[in-house]
């Protein structure tokens, strides 16, 4: 069985880099939206100490104030309301609470997907929004606190348990749909994708998806059962061109039917770090299993060598080949004795994963694999966010490849757009994006009616958000946008990736198995700073990865 790996491509640009994170930007226009009531103690009292400055402390990081000082360590984008409220860039707020914060243009907003009622102070002059973190603490998973001995707003996290259990098997906590054999064919990839996200949707042991559909209509240049991996499942799935019900495209046939509606959307998946096992079972327990893979150097259930153990079921490979195989983490056993695998690993602790060779396999097609294999939990996906089908009326996407590789100027931030054409009065409700690694931050805008790349700078501002981990995420507005019949329109990320260099996804033929990548079907831009846009597909032939999601209007 061979698995076809993801291959990177970066593109260096060469031009000035932008702020990371524009945590200094816009202060002075924040400072005047929500003004110090006149003849008011506490307005008054909140005047003078924005005028003097104080200090923020999260968690134990501090950050200062000082009015219209140029110290390179003030914090400027924030400041006290008259009632004695933090407010703060939104945009700031999202990266320092690591929340998503998407204001309705109303006074409210979504914090943390929960709806909160006056909340926002909009500067007209700019488009730049202002949160009242005081009264969104709760939403934010914060206490808050204002130390009028030292003019200093605290906040810290809830604190809640969250401690993982020694053993943990999905199967004893819902009904798994049954273990399916992929016979000869290098098909594992698609048994695994579609196995764990029938266990992330919960709907039962008879909601049962076509391997062959995903096998014959991912759109890459490959044979059905020549291999794959869970990227070319991901990009399927996120385009919504499956899943499809087994019994509507069986298995093994060589037939399949490209027309097939989805039963499902899913609109995230998360890729946990690389060998953090704790986001992997943390994963498991609260999504369902997780895709990840290893190096079988056994070829049929039957088989027995120095790494697998027919006896116990137990799997554990230390040497230095490469996956070949992709398997479905379901559960986990921290007392699973390093005594009972054919070679001994070091510490105690195991994975249950599913396997796609049959219920001849081990324990009815599922197996212990040690925390210390080579191999197992480096590259993970879990589906987070499977919903209905008539989530949102319409997706407008040119990357049908999803992430095949990655652009960027040599530093942490980048920003990508792309252009659609709305064929209706629509209203856009979401847009779909690629983190391309832990700890990213982005900022989402609009240009409802885009003439050319000149009105990127009339650009909407919809939201912030901060995501823990990499992975596809889609993510809702709150504003209500009208995208008018025939009408142009733009969607905007800016994103901060930690410790990138190239952090925005894109699709490009990089090699035979890409090489069906349509370059001429997009309108992407690429920028440093959103000072100075590039055509990605004219420029670097590639798409940006950016989907937008969108409702007739008629129907709402």
């Amino acid at each position: 069985m061979r698995r076809i790996k993801k291959r990177a491509w970066v593109l260096v640009f060469v031009c000035a880099a932008g702020l990371a994170c524009h945590l200094a930007s816009g202060a002075a226009s924040l400072k005047e939206t929500v003004p110090a009531g006149e003849g008011h103690h506490g307005g008054a009292q909140a005047s003078r100490i924005n005028e003097r400055g104080f200090t923020l402390t999260v968690d134990g990081r501090t950050f200062l104030s000082v009015g219209e000082s140029d110290d390179p360590e003030t914090f400027a984008d924030m400041y006290l309301s008259s009632d004695m409220h933090l407010m703060m860039d939104m945009s700031a707020a999202a990266k320092i609470f690591g929340a998503r914060v998407f204001p309705d243009g109303a006074g409210g907003a979504r914090v943390n997907d929960i709806r909160l009622d006056d909340v926002t102070a909009l500067d007209d002059q700019t488009g730049r929004y202002a949160l009242d973190v005081t009264a969104s603490a709760s939403a934010l998973g914060y206490d808050a606190a204002w130390r009028e001995d030292t003019e200093e707003m605290v906040f810290e996290k809830q604190r809640t348990e969250n401690i993982l259990p020694e053993t943990f098997d999905l199967r004893e906590e819902t009904a798994l749909t049954p273990v399916r054999s992929q016979g000869d064919m290098g098909t594992c990839w698609a048994f695994a994708a579609l196995a764990a996200l029938e266990s992330s949707a919960g709907r039962g042991a008879d909601w049962i998806l076509s391997v062959d559909h995903m096998t014959m209509n991912n759109g890459f240049n490959i044979a059905s059962g020549d291999g794959g991996d869970y990227n070319m499942a991901l990009a399927y799935l996120a385009g919504w061109n499956g899943p499809v019900p087994e019994a509507d495209d069986p298995y093994g046939d060589g037939v399949t039917d490209p027309k097939a509606g989805p039963v499902a959307h899913v609109q995230e998946a998360v890729m946990p770090a690389e060998k953090d096992l704790a986001s992997i079972k943390r994963h498991v327990m609260e999504d369902g299993g997780v895709e990840s893979s290893l190096y079988l150097s056994i070829s049929s259930p039957y088989e027995s060598n120095g790494d697998y153990d027919p006896e116990n079921g137990s799997y554990y490979y230390a040497g230095d080949e490469k996956p070949n195989h992709d398997v479905v983490i379901v559960g986990w056993d921290d007392t699973f004795s390093a005594d009972r695998f054919a070679s001994r690993p070091g510490l105690d602790g195991a994975f249950i994963c599913r396997n796609s060779w049959g219920t001849d396999f081990a324990d009815g097609g599922y197996f212990y694999v040690s925390y210390e294999d080579a191999n197992i939990g480096k590259t993970n996906i879990c589906y987070t966010r499977i919903d209905d089908t008539d989530n949102y009326d319409h997706i407008f996407q040119t990357d049908r490849l999803g992430w095949v590789g990655s652009v960027g100027y040599d530093q942490s931030e980048a920003w990508f757009a792309n252009v659609y054409t709305a064929g209706s009065e629509q209203t856009l409700r979401a847009v779909g994006f690629y983190a391309t690694g832990a700890d990213t931050c982005f900022d989402l805008y609009v240009v409802p009616e885009y003439t050319d790349e000149t009105g990127l700078d009339g650009r909407i501002y919809l939201g912030s958000g901060w995501l823990a981990e990499s992975g596809y995420y889609t993510v809702d507005i709150e504003k209500d946008i009208v995208l008018k019949e025939g009408t142009d329109y733009a969607v905007i990320v800016d994103i901060d990736t930690r410790d990138a260099a190239y952090p925005a996804a894109i699709e490009y033929r990089a090699s035979e198995l890409t090489e069906t990548a349509d370059i001429r079907d997009g309108r992407g831009f690429i920028s440093a700073d959103a000072g100075a846009w590039a055509s990605s597909e004219q420029e670097y032939q590639c798409n940006v990865c950016l989907k937008a999601f969108t409702d007739e209007r008629n129907e709402q």
